[in-house]
């Protein structure tokens, strides 16, 4: 049994190959053998622990090994009012889904960022102009990094704008791109400013309340939202709705087990990314069109990260 570290995933997969594990993950999704049901919770008294489970069980095809990965595990992690949680208090456990021997298992936070950012790296390769050149990033914290990597391993960006009410945030970012990336980095003052001029947008924030008027929205934008997307509490406004030619999700079932409705209604018309991952769906129709990736985060991808990252180290030892 191998135990892995939040280092290890750094050091040993790209974005590239993540975004690739993810759409051999929806591959299955699409076929059938898929499991990734909504996150569930076990709860303290003054917190919770939230258990996303999920696996791909497809057999695999002879020289076809890292396609399916027959697999079951859960991701753990905590959430809990005024504590801190380190970053190994996460935890990422795979089991082989024909024996149940356990394979190993990926502490730390990264693996869940990186799972996140390649999912929607992902949809922005399917649903994003071929033609975009700019990126416009609304939030600067933790999940922003593994957002811009994915989007810059599937589209040639050649400008990147970001805005954050936190202005060190925005400033370390900044350089943190700049050093990255072979792509201009500028800070607006108004997240206004980067919707209007954004091909490719990702609003990555906590904010309960639109971070921009739907007006904004040039025509051909994709948007790619990570932040909060309930009736009560949205950082899209939800006038957008009339705007938008396409809505897609990575997981219906986690948009349907949440337990509050969905900030655009609950007969939008959203389909699974999974359709357009394997052509049943078109996808954008036109460069005018304006589509809206909705990410909930597919239960189980981390599990599906944490057994490429596991057999890479298993050969590795052997």
């Amino acid at each position: 049994m191998l135990l892995l570290s939040d280092e290890d995933v750094r050091g040993h997969i790209d974005m590239a190959t993540a975004i690739q594990q993810m759409r051999n993950a929806f591959e299955e999704q699409a076929a059938g053998t898929f499991i990734g049901p909504a996150r569930e919770s076990l709860e303290g008294p003054i917190g919770k622990l939230v258990f996303a489970k999920g696996g791909a069980v497809g057999r695999p095809p002879v020289g076809k090994k890292d396609v399916h990965a027959n697999i079951l595990g859960t991701r753990i992690y905590p959430i809990f009012r005024g504590g801190t949680v380190a970053d190994d208090d996460q935890m990422v456990i795979v089991y082989n889904a024909d024996t149940g021997k356990l394979k190993g298992i990926v502490t730390g936070r990264y693996i869940a960022s990186l799972r996140t950012g390649a999912i929607n790296g992902l949809a922005a390769d399917l649903m994003a102009r071929k033609d975009a050149k700019v990126l416009g990033l609304i939030g600067a914290g933790y999940q922003a990094r593994t957002q811009v990597k994915a989007i810059m391993s599937v589209r040639n960006i050649e400008k990147i704008i970001v805005y954050s009410r936190t202005k060190s945030r925005a400033r370390a970012l900044e350089q943190y791109l700049e050093r990255r990336f072979d792509a201009s980095v500028h800070i607006e003052d108004d997240a206004e400013d980067v919707a209007e001029d954004a091909d490719i947008l990702i609003t990555a924030t906590n904010s309960k309340y639109p971070v921009f008027e739907a007006e904004d929205l040039k025509k051909g934008v994709h948007i790619n939202a990570i932040g909060p997307k309930f009736e009560d509490a949205h950082e899209l406004p939800k006038e957008i709705r009339p705007r938008l030619d396409l809505i897609v999700t990575d997981s219906l079932a986690q948009m349907r087990g949440y337990d509050r409705p969905y900030f655009l209604g609950d007969r939008v018309g959203m389909i699974g990314l999974e359709k357009l991952v394997v052509g049943s769906h078109p996808g954008r129709r036109s460069a005018d069109e304006i589509t809206l990736f909705s990410s909930t985060g597919l239960a189980g991808t981390e599990v599906v990260l944490a057994n490429y990252l596991l057999e890479k180290f298993s050969k590795a030892d052997t």
